[in-house]
């Protein structure tokens, strides 16, 4: 994409969003994951956090947006006390069951997801709690990703929980941003 307001940096890992005096974002600081380099990426204008579940409170609260307590206890200086942040974890358990095509499947499509199924796993619910989407493309960007084996000319299922019960919480384990949250199942808890 050719845009004069649009750069894309990949191969970085955010460690740190970066606050003026009065508690605005100005930025971020960024590790190059090739030689572990700090660089600070400055805002223009704003700031958008976008790291998913796990990671977008774990940024927050590297960069002192949490807990205060908890922040406190891994060494974090605390910018703001936001006792929500990593609260509330609901996941979507999903699985991906992918197989290769005996014929060939279609190249070109409208949308990557073809159907979506709903369905009670159970009778008497007031709602499914099962959904699967079939797709006509591999879904292996994860596993690609990890280094497993995947095929050219597949299609998918992936089945997955559509109200899930269990509420979790995503702490830090240290104010080190390469370590990984903690996602403790004692945090759990069934609703």
């Amino acid at each position: 994409m050719e845009r004069e307001n649009f750069t894309l940096l990949t191969g970085l890992q955010a460690r740190k969003l970066n606050f003026d005096a009065g508690k605005r974002c100005t930025g971020v600081d960024v590790v190059d994951g090739a030689f572990g380099r700090t660089t600070t990426l400055h805002a223009a204008r704003e700031v958008i956090l976008s790291a998913g579940a796990i990671d977008s409170p774990k940024l927050l609260m590297l960069s002192g947006i949490g807990p205060a307590e908890h922040l406190e206890s891994v060494g974090v200086e605390v910018l703001l006390d936001a006792p929500g942040v990593g609260e509330h974890l609901q996941d979507h358990p999903e699985g991906v069951i992918q197989w290769e095509a005996k014929q060939p499947m279609v190249e070109t499509s409208t949308q990557w997801w073809e159907i979506g199924i709903f369905t009670p796993t159970v009778q008497g619910l007031d709602r499914p709690d099962l959904m699967f989407h079939y797709g006509s493309v591999p879904f292996d960007m994860h596993t690609l990703r990890q280094g497993y084996p995947t095929g050219e000319n597949t299609f998918c299922l992936t089945p997955n929980v559509t109200h899930a019960k269990s509420r979790g919480t995503v702490r830090l384990r240290s104010c080190d941003f390469r370590d990984k949250p903690k996602v403790d199942p004692r945090y759990f808890t069934d609703v």
